[in-house]
């Protein structure tokens, strides 16, 4: 009697023992098929927000070499507006063929979780870090300081973006390359006459032979042993292939002859201030009045000597005889 109890004591628990494996190995058995083959149904991947590049803008658009500039970047969510149902089905294979399915909402917001310029051969000031987040159909500008090369040429930076979905997924990141034209300034000083006359003008043309306009131009001048008016002049902003004249009033010629003139042209390039320095020969006369008076206080100091000697010759003759 007591062998008949523990036999069926023991296949009682034996019984207890096999269901129990029995359900961890399904569970196993389900949770290796969902982890390892799951995939959606006839469906593409959750969709996720489409940021890019719109525009991008310099300002001075073409620097000089060491100009400070402003680098403006625009990005657009091109996705139109969010998904309100997507609905999608799971098939999971070595379940028993399980299927499911769900309907999710997606904002389809891109958030910007850095921007920042690569640089190469471009000084840069700033990035922007968590900047936050861009709808559908909409944008967001960026604003970056930078130094351009000392070197003309064109300069190529590298401007990236770091993307997240609003569930904090990894989106489509952004590598754009953007030029940086660099080119030196190319001012002129040509005089229109290199004859200064007192009483008259001093003329010249300040021609801007580079690629960009330049702003805010003044000439400022001198004039070895010559007294102007004045000694400079405004001419405002000069396009690119363009050009203005200065006049200057010429008060007194203090030396006829050649002279030496120093000219000093000030632009601006967006904020940056430049400077460029020439200097000509011109050649300086007094007032025409004062040349004539010259000419004839010479003709009428011969006569009167001729006068004088002619007298002399006709006493020393009256005396021989």
């Amino acid at each position: 009697m007591r062998i008949f109890i523990v036999i069926v004591t023991l296949l009682i628990v034996l019984l207890f023992v096999l269901s129990a494996l029995s359900i961890l190995l399904r569970a196993a058995r389900a949770e290796d098929a969902a982890s390892e083959v799951e995939r959606w149904v006839g469906g593409a991947p959750p969709p996720v927000p489409q940021l890019s590049v719109e525009s991008y803008a310099l300002d001075p658009e073409i620097p000089f070499p060491s100009d400070f500039c402003v680098l403006t970047v625009t990005l657009r969510n091109s996705q139109e507006k969010p998904i309100d149902e997507w609905t999608r089905s799971l098939d999971i294979k070595g379940a028993g063929g399980a299927e499911g399915s769900t309907e999710t909402t997606f904002t389809l917001d891109a958030y910007v979780k850095e921007a920042y310029l690569v640089e190469r051969g471009v000084t840069v000031f700033n990035s922007h870090s968590n900047v936050g987040v861009v709808g559908p159909d909409r944008t967001l500008t960026l604003n970056f300081k930078i130094k351009a090369p000392n070197a003309p040429g064109i300069h190529m930076v590298k401007f990236v973006v770091d993307v997240e979905d609003t569930y904090g997924n990894a989106a489509k990141s952004i590598h754009y390359w953007i030029p940086i034209v660099v080119c030196e300034p190319a001012v002129e000083v040509v005089p229109l006459s290199e004859f200064l006359q007192e009483g008259g003008f001093l003329e010249v043309e300040v021609a801007n032979c580079g690629v960009s306009e330049i702003r805010g131009v003044v000439l400022d001048v001198a004039v070895e042993g010559v007294q102007l008016e004045t000694s400079r002049a405004f001419l405002g902003d000069i396009e690119a292939g363009e050009s203005k004249v200065a006049r200057f009033k010429v008060r007194k010629v203090f030396n006829d002859g050649g002279c030496d003139a120093r000219f000093n042209v000030i632009f601006r390039n967006g904020v940056n201030t430049h400077e460029s320095d020439f200097s000509l020969r011109l050649n300086a006369v007094g007032r025409e009045e004062d040349v004539t008076e010259g000419k004839m206080e010479v003709l009428y100091g011969g006569a009167a000597l001729k006068s004088v000697l002619g007298s002399l010759l006709r006493l020393l003759g009256g005396v021989g005889r």
